[in-house]
């Protein structure tokens, strides 16, 4: 498919099925950027094309930047104004491991009690961007105009794992069950849709419709570009205090 058959494929793909993965014959970055912008405007102009690539010296800075399983989340959902659509091209598979997929996020809530569902859209928590180290308070569930409910999930850590990056902090022990009852049924590998890397693929993701996340891999040869384009602004249906 060349790039004026994939301007025209994916904005329509991705309207109608919230995501998209194509097997493309290679991409520059500027092909690449292009394709991104028939979207909207790049999220954040500072840092249009972030490369991820495992460099363990490097890990720390960043969770992307490790080669461990990075659980099911929505794209910055530790800020107030998420980005709309994730593009990602990978410039190099891992040989072991590394699988990416996609979840619903009307399935997993779907899965969910009725009470957990109400608790969502009412249950406050405290996020922390790592950008602007601001801490702001967040329905888990929020609404999001012409889409509706959003499940704005971090990458949840199984029970004794330890990341480098702030969790969602709850007002309560009732609100720390809440999330990993969520992070649970996210976690459900029979709700995952599954790709595996070859250079030259492409994904493109509805942030507002679907989680993604990876499995870990061996070696360093797994690289990919990173764009994130668009943003959308949840509606609390409470008031802030």
């Amino acid at each position: 498919m060349n790039l004026r058959e994939l301007s025209a494929f994916l904005p329509e793909a991705v309207r109608e099925n919230g995501y998209a993965f194509v097997r493309t014959g290679g991409l520059t970055k500027r092909q690449f950027m292009s394709l991104g912008k028939r979207f909207g405007d790049i999220w954040d102009p500072a840092f249009p094309i972030f490369s991820i690539h495992h460099v363990p010296s490097r890990s720390y800075h960043s969770n992307a930047l490790g080669n461990h399983a990075l659980p099911a989340h929505c794209e910055c959902a530790y800020e107030l104004v998420p980005p709309r659509y994730l593009f990602l091209y990978c410039d190099g598979a891992s040989r072991d491991g590394g699988e990416f997929y996609v979840i619903s996020m009307n399935d997993i809530v779907g899965r969910l009690r009725e009470a957990d569902r109400a608790a969502l859209r009412t249950t406050r928590y405290a996020t922390t961007s790592p950008s602007t180290g601001v801490t702001t308070e967040r329905l888990l569930l929020p609404k999001v105009n012409g889409v509706g409910d959003v499940l704005a999930l971090l990458p949840i850590p199984r029970p004794g794992q330890t990341v480098s990056y702030a969790l969602p902090a709850g007002r309560d022990a009732a609100a720390k069950r809440l999330l990993r009852r969520v992070a649970d049924a996210a976690a459900d590998p029979s709700l995952r849709i599954v790709h595996r890397w070859r250079r030259g693929d492409l994904a493109v993701i509805d942030n507002a419709r679907f989680l993604h996340g990876r499995e870990g891999f061996e070696g360093k040869t797994r690289h990919l570009w990173h764009l994130r384009i668009g943003r959308f602004r949840a509606h609390s249906p409470i008031r802030r205090r």
